[in-house]
């Protein structure tokens, strides 16, 4: 409720809800509960619409909250049909306007529950999807690419962690349980606790999506160059280009953000120096051989791991995000040296925030020459590459380098939506 109706996002929710006396396994029920109601809303909107004859709207109260989240465990997760429907009813009897609705609950979920086996098999990928997001990569990508981007969706997230560079994929991939990709990096299907798995305490990986690791080592050769990370936290670039034997500076407006950067790095042992800093208004006093900038989006190609950006976002977000993203960008080439190269990248799915970058250089005429990105740069998927030379990363393009992973287990497949341009100063 706090997610849709609030608008609250859901990871500051459950770190605000850390002391709530809940044991680990019990915590993380909740949290997968949640997290596949919010995934999976549109499609279970659709289905609780055909057993009920009118939505219940705000006189139910948490009815309709209720019946989402009962919906999800009994179509989507592993509990007993039984279980769920006894939960809901638990919950339905404690709420004042919710409980007017006990048989009515009560009946659907059950509906559910005996139709389960028929439901599952009529299910449309694409009805996960909102309008706003629908309509935006249709037109952008076609009815296609979008219906296999929503497949992927679907799925539980993966994880994946970037190894220091003296560390060997093939031996962690084994100790992890994990799977190589094409970058080096290790994926795998479920995490748990991520600080429980080998080689964390050692500081000899950290989590870092493939896509993003891309957007680090598109710049090259980082060795003993003065490089800004701007808009850097929680530290995962600045991390890869400090590992790389860059002098990082990783900036974020953050203070909050800018601690968990540090905690981060001081785990890795890498040299990191971090500043708190509004960009727009940042005067350095120097200007640096390079420069990532990461650039605050509407981060729809991170909505596999955080579902509630569905509901949370809206066509209205890139309102704001975009013309923020162009200032930074223009601050960006100013404060970089001539000769030096510039990567902008942003996590969005959104060509707004992404490909027509290019135009907005061309009739800024910024001092920026375009770079093309190779295909050696992106391990070598074709797929990954505009025309142009830019990087687009989708989530239904997989990195794995075992195909047959994938086809075993579709929550191994994917990575996270993002764009990357790499461009020199001139």
């Amino acid at each position: 409720m706090k997610v849709l109706v609030d608008k609250k996002p859901l990871e500051y929710l459950l770190d605000r809800s850390a002391d709530d006396g809940l044991d680990d396994r019990d915590r993380a029920l909740a949290r997968a509960i949640a997290a596949t109601s919010l995934r999976r809303k549109g499609q279970i909107d659709k289905i609780v619409s055909r057993f009920m004859k009118k939505p219940l709207g705000k006189r139910g109260g948490k009815a309709p909250f209720i019946l989402l989240t009962g919906a999800t465990q009994i179509l989507f997760m592993d509990v007993p049909d039984h279980a769920a429907v006894s939960l809901a009813m638990n919950i339905a009897k404690r709420d004042e306007r919710a409980k007017h609705f006990f048989r009515l609950i009560n009946a659907v979920l059950r509906q559910i529950a005996r139709e389960k086996e028929e439901i599952l098999s009529a299910l449309n990928p694409m009805d996960i999807l909102p309008d706003w997001l629908l309509k935006n990569w249709s037109r952008a990508y076609g009815r296609d690419i979008c219906l296999q981007m929503a497949k992927a969706l679907s799925h539980e997230p993966y994880l994946d962690v970037r190894l220091k560079d003296n560390c060997s994929s093939t031996q962690w991939a084994e100790k992890l349980e994990g799977h190589v990709l094409s970058n080096g990096s290790i994926r795998l299907a479920h995490a748990g606790n991520v600080q429980k798995l080998a080689g964390f305490d050692e500081g000899l990986w950290w989590v870092q999506d493939f896509s993003a690791s891309l957007a680090a080592t598109i710049l090259g050769d980082v060795g003993n160059k003065n490089i800004a990370d701007l808009c850097a936290a929680p530290g995962g670039k600045s991390a890869l280009l400090a590992d790389r034997g860059g002098k990082v500076t990783a900036v974020d407006i953050s203070g909050l953000r800018l601690e968990t950067l540090k905690e981060n790095l001081n785990r890795l042992s890498l040299p990191v120096t971090s500043c708190k800093q509004d960009i727009l208004k940042w005067e350095s006093e120097e200007c640096f051989d390079h420069i990532l900038l990461d650039a605050p989006c509407s981060a729809t190609g991170t909505i596999r791991k955080h579902p509630d950006i569905f509901w949370l976002k809206n066509s209205d977000s890139l309102e704001t995000l975009i013309p923020l993203q162009r200032k930074l960008l223009e601050k960006a080439t100013a404060l970089l040296k001539t000769g030096g190269r510039l990567v902008f990248c942003t996590c969005s799915l959104q060509k707004e925030e992404g490909e027509d970058v290019i135009d907005f250089i061309r009739d800024k005429a910024l001092p920026l020459k375009f770079l093309p990105i190779s295909l050696k740069e992106v391990g070598g998927l074709s797929d990954l590459l505009n025309d142009n030379g830019t990087v687009r990363c989708r989530p239904d393009i997989s990195p794995l380098v075992n195909k047959q992973k994938e086809l075993d287990n579709p929550n191994l497949t994917g990575m996270d939506g993002f764009f990357i341009a790499r461009f020199e100063k001139i």
